[in-house]
């Protein structure tokens, strides 16, 4: 999962409903309704917040849109100050993700690193990256190369923030937890498995109610090296959870806080905020 390219898989250290039935009502949208959800939260490390990041939702009927951004804070600040932003879009067809577009930038230590993605057909159709880090690969015995298949029937990792849900399926947690997330993020080819945990009260400005808590496992499939000790760390990694909870008035549910547990400590980002906006 990136979140602003701030790889918590690969560079730990850098980074950044059955109740629900009682709460809400899942419609569907009506035609030509814009919806705008943000989300933004507070990173922590071991306790104390190393940065920011958030992310503005805008749906219009199948058309989707994300634009977050991210950047360090406090003491993370004196060991690496960086920023990130991110824009992606797609549309929702049958309740799968279809990505379209996903463009990236990224910056620290005063050294800029850009990402572009065009998705056609469920998969990657082009990819421009600069500086492009997969050339220092090519040579290496030990790096699993990305193949042609590996980019087909794939999202963005902005795009995987979304996860839309059956109507009918909405009330049940271990419908919307129980899915795989097959991901592309330029370099990386890997899979995030959700499955149900359990189902917690949450409070937050913006929302009141409950998210369910789903276990997420990290499973690397190409693009990365073999026996590297941060993929296998995560490979292995039991202590990974999405907080799942819906956007108001619809079947889509998205993140309101995550927990993953590194080799240094555990990164938690916490909810700030997260609801309805009327403008992005």
């Amino acid at each position: 999962m990136h979140i602003f390219q701030l790889d918590i898989f690969r560079q730990p250290q850098r980074l950044f409903l059955s109740v629900i039935t009682a709460i809400f009502a899942f419609s569907p949208m009506a035609h030509g309704e814009e919806i705008h959800h943000k989300t933004k939260f507070s990173v922590k490390f071991g306790g104390l917040t190393v940065g920011t990041a958030s992310f503005d939702i805008k749906l219009n009927g199948e058309k989707y849109q994300m634009i977050g951004k991210g950047t360090t804070a406090g003491l993370a600040r004196l060991f690496s100050s960086g920023k990130g932003n991110f824009n992606s879009t797609g549309i929702i067809e049958k309740n799968i993700i279809l990505a379209a577009t996903h463009s990236v930038f990224v910056r620290e230590r005063k050294k800029d690193a850009t990402l572009k993605m065009v998705f056609a057909d469920k998969g990657v159709t082009d990819v421009e990256m600069v500086p492009d880090k997969r050339k220092k690969h090519i040579n290496s015995k030990q790096w699993i190369p990305i193949k042609t298949k590996h980019m087909q029937n794939v999202i963005d990792p902005a795009s995987s923030l979304l996860m839309p849900i059956a109507y009918e399926d909405a009330t049940d947690p271990r419908k919307v937890c129980g899915r795989n997330l097959e991901i592309f993020d330029g370099q990386s080819r890997y899979t995030m498995k959700l499955s149900y945990k359990t189902t917690r009260a949450v409070k937050t400005k913006g929302y009141t109610g409950f998210a369910h808590v789903c276990k997420l496992k990290y499973v690397p499939i190409a693009g990365y090296r073999k026996g590297r000790k941060n993929v296998e760390y995560m490979r292995k990694n039991e202590r990974m959870e999405f907080w799942l909870a819906p956007i108001t008035g619809t079947n889509i549910f998205t993140p309101i806080r995550i927990e993953v547990a590194t080799q240094y400590g555990k990164i938690v980002a916490v909810p700030q905020y997260f609801g309805l906006t009327s403008t992005q």
